[in-house]
């Protein structure tokens, strides 16, 4: 817990200390009854102000998030720490409140990282430390390194292409089980390149990431990307990897809880198919089906079927000649 100082209203000091870091006046007694009520009481909801100080010549050593419009709304967020000072005492998602006694809330970033760089030492530095804060930051980290993790996985070469038209036909991946683009044909630079397979699967152009975005926003990317392009592909034999990238990112097919009404619709539509093969399940129709399935694991289709109308288009896969007729 914190204390506000009744001289210059600085509200960043902590409980341990007797006299405001900013200005050195001594704390109010009511302010040390009230925090001994507390900590008797075990209240410890309120988030926690440390103030440690930088040494002479001490840098932070601290990487900062600045935020979304420039200006501090309270306090300045903690992604990563580099000094053994903190170690132990300040991690991510804590808060930098105070610099020399100095409230950051208002502050500029750019103002706050030069009254780091420039105020003499030692400096108060003052952290608000959450526990709750903290546990969030953790679990981002953790899922964002575990997507990262995956994708570092990836098999990939690059090609890069000069002016001129690339010689680079591309088609829609949805028949392969995943979003983007594969390779459909070659000639000009894409062929005499000599590393492209007819199958490989687009990756990243230029240092945009395409790999589980739709087909056309793939093509948009790649009109709009400035030459010479760099073009990074997945051979097709680690498709079975792409796949596993897609699931993650891709939201294709997903029946989410915001449109329970529309799948209401579907499993009362007469019109489509049932299971014929199992009496048991005859009133199932084929979408109650699939989300009855959606945990079953992933098998490799032997059978495709293509449908198009019009500009629409949909492909249906089976694993048996049995299911094929």
């Amino acid at each position: 817990m914190t204390w506000t100082c009744t001289e210059c209203e600085f509200a960043a000091n902590e409980d341990g200390q007797d006299a405001c870091v900013a200005c050195g006046s001594e704390r109010p007694e009511e302010e040390q009854e009230t925090a001994a009520e507390a900590a008797e009481n075990g209240d410890d909801s309120a988030p926690e102000v440390v103030v440690i100080e930088l040494p002479a010549k001490e840098k932070l050593g601290v990487k900062l998030m600045p935020p979304k419009d420039g200006v501090i709304d309270h306090g300045l967020a903690i992604d990563n720490i580099n000094n053994p000072l903190l170690e132990n005492k300040v991690q991510a998602g804590d808060l930098i409140v105070a610099i020399g006694g100095q409230n950051v809330d208002g502050m500029g970033f750019s103002g706050a990282i030069d009254l780091i760089r420039k105020m003499p030492r030692p400096l108060a530095i003052s952290f608000e430390i959450d526990e709750v804060r903290r546990q969030e930051v953790v679990r981002e980290k953790f899922q964002q390194n575990k997507d990262n993790d995956l994708d570092t996985q990836l098999t990939t070469y690059a090609v890069v292409f000069d002016n001129g038209p690339m010689g680079l036909n591309l088609e829609e991946a949805v028949r392969y089980g995943i979003d983007g683009a594969v390779v459909r044909a070659l000639k000009g630079q894409a062929k005499t390149s000599g590393m492209i397979s007819i199958g490989d699967i687009v990756y990243k152009v230029n240092e945009t990431d395409v790999l589980c975005m739709p087909y056309l926003e793939v093509m948009n990317v790649l009109r709009n990307a400035t030459a010479p392009k760099t073009l990074q592909f997945v051979p097709k034999e680690k498709l079975a990897d792409v796949q596993r990238v897609n699931s993650r990112h891709s939201e294709s097919f997903r029946l989410r809880e915001s449109t329970s009404h529309v799948k209401q619709k579907l499993m009362n539509n007469p019109r489509l198919v049932k299971d014929d093969g199992n009496e048991g399940d005859d009133t199932q129709s084929i979408a109650q089906l699939i989300m009855d399935n959606k945990a079953s694991p992933n098998v490799t289709a032997e059978y495709l079927l293509e449908l198009r109308v019009d500009d629409r288009r949909m492909v249906m896969a089976c694993t048996s000649e049995s299911d094929k007729k």
